[in-house]
């Protein structure tokens, strides 16, 4: 999982939870994810093996005590591809 800058201290507790969340429920995505925490605001980046992954990277993160909003840019890797864009 790829950390990003948080803002404040509360904030590196958020983010700290979410990896936990996602370590544990994901297993294998959270290597894929990278997560941005800011006053509470998350956003999610990467890519992930599902459409269901996604949806419940998503339901993790909500359930964070902290989080106030999250944006998900998850995408989901195409058969038979890497999932790299660019």
């Amino acid at each position: 999982m790829t950390v990003s800058n948080a803002a404040s201290g509360a904030d590196n507790g958020v983010l700290s939870a979410i990896n936990d969340r996602l370590h544990q429920e994901l297993r294998a995505e959270p290597e894929q994810i990278q997560v941005d925490v800011v006053d509470g605001q998350v956003t999610l980046v990467g890519t992930v093996d599902s459409s269901n992954a996604r949806a419940k990277a998503e339901e993790l993160v909500r359930a964070v005590p902290g989080v106030t909003y999250v944006l998900n840019n998850l995408r989901v890797a195409q058969a038979g591809t890497t999932g790299a864009t660019g």
